[in-house]
């Protein structure tokens, strides 16, 4: 048994253990080389003894499915008329949903392994696709001699890694880094070396925006064990504190030092609650002023 990872569309060959869409032909690889899984299926007739499924045949669909298993790649033939529309067309199979290759256009069916009941989930342009670069994170030779192949000549790019999307730079005597989005909203930042080794940049700090830090409040009056958070507190211009009621932003104050870092909050009665970060210790205090 083989588990694919996911599915991508690039120009360039992805990583060995995702399934590749290059140019409306669905890839997967195999013994070192990259097989076209229609022709897999047959090398005479790629069309020819293939699995089928049959809208609105539950029963046979469900045994096509149960012989196929979750996490076989194969491929499929897809019959009969769903919304209207007349199928017959051989497409690929892997984990519960067939995807139709027809054009630019892929549709994706997913099947009901309890019922054999075929139903279209999605439906999209692949012209209409940004072309992505898939990088993986590591530093080891393989990691690095695949994410060299896959920059290429690119100097600037888009860019999945580790199911996240973004941009990136590279420059070969140099290096360049990678900024992407997670899927709750928060930023990675990523150093690509110039040998192809990719680490996250836990410490870099946004051009364009204050560097905040969010902390909890129980954090305060004992030493912070983790040196990430400790250095992203020290280059922080400000500091957010979660508390019982709620988030409070902490200003950091110019006469801030080597040894210790200050974020100031006024508060509506006049006075104003200080945070010191001694580097030394590694404990933030709070006081009254």
């Amino acid at each position: 048994m083989r588990r694919i990872n996911g599915i991508i569309e690039s120009a360039f060959p992805p990583s060995t253990n995702m399934l590749w869409l290059d140019k409306g032909s669905a890839k997967y690889y195999h013994n070192g080389q990259w097989v076209d899984i229609a022709k897999a299926a047959n090398p005479e007739n790629p069309e020819a003894s293939i699995p089928t499924f049959v809208f609105g045949d539950n029963a046979t669909n469900k045994q096509v499915a149960a012989d196929l298993g979750i996490y076989d790649v194969v491929s499929v033939r897809i019959e009969g008329i769903l919304n209207g529309s007349q199928y017959d067309a051989v497409g690929y199979y892997h984990g519960g949903s067939i995807v139709i290759l027809k054009g630019t256009v892929n549709t994706v069916f997913d099947v009901n392994f309890n019922t054999g009941e075929l139903t279209q989930t999605a439906e999209y342009d692949v012209s209409r696709l940004l072309p992505c670069t898939h990088l993986e994170v590591g530093t080891t030779d393989e990691v690095k001699s695949y994410n060299l192949e896959m920059i290429g000549t690119q100097t600037n790019f888009f860019i999945d890694i580790e199911y996240a999307y973004g941009v990136g730079s590279f420059q070969s005597a140099t290096g360049g880094m990678i900024h992407v989005v997670t899927s709750n909203g928060g930023d990675l930042f990523y150093d690509i070396l110039p040998d192809g080794s990719i680490i996250v940049d836990r410490d870099y700090i946004k051009t364009n925006l204050p560097y905040q830090k969010i902390i909890e409040d129980s954090l305060i009056g004992s030493p912070i064990e983790d040196d990430v958070t400790n250095s992203q507190i020290v280059a922080a211009g400000q500091l957010l504190v979660k508390g019982s009621t709620g988030v409070i932003t902490y200003t950091r104050t110019p006469d801030s030092t080597d040894d210790a870092v200050y974020f100031i909050c006024p508060k509506k009665d006049g006075t104003s609650r200080v945070l010191t970060y001694t580097v030394a210790n590694k404990t933030i205090t709070s006081a009254q002023i």
